[in-house]
């Protein structure tokens, strides 16, 4: 029986526990913020190269080849104002680029949690390269226990989208060839620079409209037709 999108979006929730907010750390960054404490030392090279590698990733995931058509299919399903934000869950075309697309913009835009979140459910409709940056996002911040959980859903989500017709070596063949994509637009900047103000702009209006429990959980017209102003100059 084939699950329905709004049950997949419900999955995405619980794919993950919501992390409860830390008082002591949010105390301690008040009080570095205010010179009390010093600085926390350097990033560690695992994750510095991780947090690179997501740049890369999502940077190519706003600019890749169709990526503002995508929003938009995924934007004329569910802006409309007569509809709840679990009520497009039903809508079996919804389009699991265009939730990609709209993580990885949320990402850049410095919303990391709501691209955590969008990016779950873009790996409940089978985008493995949202596994990828959930894998990447977690080693920046040294969870690897569930940075190594997004590792082997890319596995699961190739699985899913290709079909039983691929053999294991061809799953790390395209894992593989995902780790040497992020790597070399990670080292050699080949990948498009996104002008993140704008999108900003857009996130903070979207925020005013639409926020559920801190999380930006719709993307509208406006975004979308914003996002292909942005990839096309």
């Amino acid at each position: 029986m084939v699950s329905t999108w709004e049950e997949r979006l419900a999955g995405a929730s619980i794919c993950e526990p919501r992390r409860q907010f830390d008082v002591a750390e949010g105390l301690r960054r008040l009080a570095r913020d205010a010179g009390y404490l010093p600085p926390p030392t350097a990033e560690r090279p695992e994750s510095a190269q991780a947090r690179c590698r997501l740049e890369a990733v999502a940077s190519w995931g706003v600019t890749q080849p169709g990526a503002a058509a995508h929003m938009k299919k995924l934007t004329d399903i569910i802006d409309d104002p007569d509809t709840s934000f679990m009520g497009w869950g039903n809508n079996p075309d919804i389009d699991r680029v265009g939730l990609f697309v709209f993580a990885c913009s949320l990402y850049l835009a410095n919303h990391p949690e709501s691209a955590r979140f969008w990016w779950q459910v873009a790996v409940g409709a089978g985008h493995a390269a949202a596994a990828y940056c959930l894998h990447l996002q977690h080693l920046v911040d040294g969870e690897l226990a569930l940075a190594g959980h997004w590792w082997r859903q890319i596995g699961v989500s190739l699985a899913d989208t290709l079909g039983p017709g691929v053999d294991l070596s061809e799953h790390t063949g395209l894992v593989d060839g995902l780790e040497w994509f992020a790597g070399y637009s990670a080292r050699t900047g080949s990948h498009r620079t996104v002008p993140v103000g704008s999108l900003q702009e857009e996130f903070e209006r979207l925020a005013d409209v639409h926020d559920d429990d801190g999380l930006l959980c719709r993307p509208d017209r406006r975004l979308a037709h914003r996002l292909r102003e942005l990839t096309s100059s």
